[in-house]
Formats: structure tokens, C-alpha cells, sequence
């Protein structure tokens, strides 16, 4: 098993898009840190660090490490809907693994790219194949935290400053997504792709793209089974804000109003989108900036941030372990 990366030296030209991405994932992540940093009142921090309630802090863990598992779950239908034969315990597994990459690897390749190729190997299937079952589940997910997000600021527009704007960005997000899902399914749209790729003699995207193509059609033509993915999709939000609101107990005066939560977290999931090392300090930031909306001072959130870091960073780690007994039980074959 190899290390999942090219062999072409870093003088190459074809290695200098893949520098210039990673340069600039770590400028963002580094410039998102120095952000909080030069906000944050220290001995004001401290003080709330100090005044950490443990339980709460670990029965948020626990909530929080329970969004592998419907994640997994609804991974394993993708791919039974598309006919492969992947068990949840190796989704499960290969989700970790992936949390790994994306946490500590500014590379081109994220943390799913890499769970993909590993699951491709090791059940000896597409790779495009399941990527496509990454991209549709990841879609959805990403879907329904705009639904989430839409819905709880509707409810509340009059009850925080930022609602509108809140709900203007999301539906316009929502709508541009709506647009790409029609964009792929329309024939005529598909055809133009096809013959583009032709011309440019991309003929492993062309495979690639068509093999994506085939897990949206398969996912289109059993609606029962898509219903399924969209409920875990919820479940898998609903356990990560009901953590958060169990974390915010860890915090003595931290107190946003309930409401906060189920647009804080869904929104910080869509900013550790934008281009960063594993979403670090987008979503630190993120923190800040949205409790800060619901009147959160600055200190406690960071703190809150830091907390939320740490859950992600525990995971991270048994991810690395797990991939490097996996590599090593493998090379010793």
C-alpha cells in the first residue's frame, strides 16, 4: 500500500498546482489562527479555562463521537444502493482514518479522498465508483445542514441582527447546490461534458465522471433508500448540536440563547469547507464570529473552540493509529 501521494518530484510542473494549493491551505489556517489570537483577551481565557466542568466536557465527547457512526451508516447505504459490498464496521473504520488525514495532511487530498481510495483497494471496486458514493452522501449532509440552518433562522429572523443576511447566503447557497445536483442529471448537460472531455482526450475522466454519474442515477431510482440517507443526515446534525449545547454547560457563562446551536454548528460544518489545513482555524474562527452574533464574548468562545478542537483532534489521533497498524499489517503481508 502506498502513501497516497505522486511520485513526481516537487521541482515538477506538474507538482506546482499541488504545492501552490497546500502553501495556500496553510495560509488560510494560519491567518484564521492569528485572527482569533490578536482578538482573544488571554488572562480573561485563562480564568474561563480554569472554571471547566469536566463532566459535561466528557459526556459532550461521547455525543459528539456518536456523528461517525450515522455518517458510516449512511455511507453504507450509498453503497449498497450502488451494489458494493462494504460492511459498517469498514466504514466506520475508514471515516476515522479519514478525520486523520483531513486533521493533520494540508494536502490536495482530503481526508474522504483518502477513505475512498482505501476502500477502493482494499474491496478491489472503482475507485471513481465510490468516490461518487462519498461525493452524494457528503451532498446530502451538506444539504441538510442548509435546510437546518434555513429553518431555525426563519423561525427566529426577529430575534438576532444577522438573520437576514443569514438566510439570504444559505438560500442562495441552497439554490447554486439545487442548480449543480440539476446540472448533472440533465442528459443534454451530461452530453456537452462527455464530448468536451473527448476533445481534450480525457479519457479517465470521462470514465471517472460517468461512473460518478451511474451512483447518482442508482441513488435516483431508489427513493426509499435516499429518504434513509437525508434521516441520518439529520441525526447525524442533531447529535452534533445537541453536544454542543451539553459543551456549553462545561462553560460557566455560557449561555447563548438554544436557538444559537442548531445555526452555530450547521454553519461552522459548511465554513470548514472553504480551503484550510483540516478546517483549522476557519472553524476556530467560525466560533467566534457566529456566538458572537448571540452576544458570546470572545474569550469564551475561543475556549469553546478549543474544546470542540480537541474532541476532533482526540479522534485524529486514533484515526493515525489505526491507518498505521492498517499500513503496517499490509507491508508485513
Amino acid at each position: 500500500m502506498n502513501n497516497y501521494g505522486n511520485n513526481v518530484p516537487l521541482n515538477s510542473a506538474e507538482s506546482r498546482p499541488r504545492i501552490i494549493g497546500i502553501a495556500f491551505r496553510i495560509i488560510i489556517s494560519v491567518a484564521a489562527l492569528y485572527w482569533i489570537i490578536s482578538r482573544i483577551e488571554w488572562s480573561g481565557f485563562a480564568r474561563s479555562f480554569e472554571s471547566i466542568r469536566f463532566l459535561p466536557f466528557i459526556s459532550a465527547f461521547f455525543i459528539f463521537s456518536s456523528w461517525i457512526f450515522f455518517c458510516s451508516l449512511r455511507w453504507v447505504e450509498v453503497t449498497r444502493c450502488c451494489g458494493y459490498p462494504i460492511s459498517l464496521k469498514e466504514t466506520i473504520i475508514h471515516y476515522i482514518i479519514g478525520i486523520f488525514f483531513n486533521a493533520f495532511l494540508p494536502t490536495g487530498k482530503g481526508g474522504d479522498v483518502v477513505r475512498g481510495i482505501l476502500i477502493a483497494k482494499r474491496y478491489r471496486i472503482s475507485t471513481a465508483g465510490i468516490l461518487g458514493t462519498i461525493l452524494v452522501e457528503r451532498f446530502i449532509g451538506f444539504l441538510v445542514s442548509i435546510f437546518i440552518i434555513m429553518a431555525i433562522t426563519f423561525a427566529t429572523v426577529t430575534r438576532f441582527d444577522q438573520a437576514r443576511n443569514v438566510l439570504f447566503s444559505t438560500l442562495l447557497l441552497g439554490l447554486v447546490l439545487l442548480g449543480g445536483l440539476f446540472f448533472l442529471y440533465a442528459p443534454f448537460f451530461r452530453e456537452i461534458i462527455r464530448k468536451i472531455m473527448e476533445k481534450l482526450g480525457a479519457g479517465r475522466l470521462i470514465k471517472a465522471a460517468g461512473e460518478i454519474s451511474q451512483v447518482l442515477d442508482e441513488c435516483r431510482r431508489h427513493p426509499g433508500i435516499l429518504a434513509r440517507i437525508v434521516g441520518l443526515s439529520f441525526l447525524n446534525q442533531f447529535v452534533n448540536i445537541i453536544s454542543a449545547v451539553v459543551l456549553a454547560a462545561a462553560l460557566p457563562g455560557f449561555a447563548p440563547p438554544w436557538f444559537s446551536f442548531p445555526i452555530v454548528i450547521p454553519l461552522i460544518f459548511i465554513a470548514q469547507l472553504l480551503p484550510s489545513v483540516g478546517g483549522l482555524g476557519i472553524r476556530e474562527a467560525g466560533f467566534v464570529v457566529f456566538f458572537g452574533w448571540f452576544g458570546v464574548a470572545g474569550e469564551a468562545a475561543a475556549l469553546y473552540a478549543v474544546l470542540r478542537l480537541s474532541f476532533n483532534l482526540v479522534l485524529s489521533l486514533l484515526g493515525g493509529i489505526i491507518y498505521l497498524s492498517r499500513k503496517r499489517i499490509v507491508t508485513a503481508e
